[in-house]
């Protein structure tokens, strides 16, 4: 990817190819997004970065999202830094959400990240599962 893109080049991708980038060298400009299902009554766009994804790449896409008319929120800045996990599903669905941001995390990114990682297990993990996989 590095040889294909300019210097001014935002690498966006979704939640599930965004974990095959750790070989590119421009790690501060990959960002992740997700726009909810289904994207007509849902309005809400997650915006995922990675740790190295810098400040001007997030405040970029987030303008994008915004000039589309979506709700920009980073999930995991959520709740790293202000609301446990229950709670974040709770205030979604309270919202009219058919689905918190954790539940859809549950059902597919983390199956798919075990999948990449060679592990099959079709478990649910638990909240505690989760917040160590994700939160730093």
């Amino acid at each position: 990817m590095d040889a294909f893109s300019a210097d001014y080049c935002i690498f966006t991708t979704n939640v599930f190819a965004i974990y095959n980038t750790a070989g590119a060298k421009m790690q501060e400009k990959i960002i992740g997004m997700h726009s909810f299902s289904p994207v007509p009554s849902i309005s809400l766009l997650e915006v995922i970065p990675l740790e190295s994804t810098s400040d001007s790449i997030k405040a970029a896409k987030v303008k994008v999202g915004l000039k589309e008319g979506e709700t920009c929120i980073e999930v995991l800045a959520l709740v790293r830094d202000v609301v446990g996990l229950k709670d974040l599903d709770t205030a979604a669905k309270y919202f009219g959400m058919p689905v918190g941001p954790i539940d859809l995390i549950h059902n597919v990114d983390v199956w798919r990240r075990r999948e990449l990682d060679g592990n099959n297990d079709s478990t649910r993990m638990t909240l505690e599962e989760i917040k160590s996989s994700f939160i730093h």
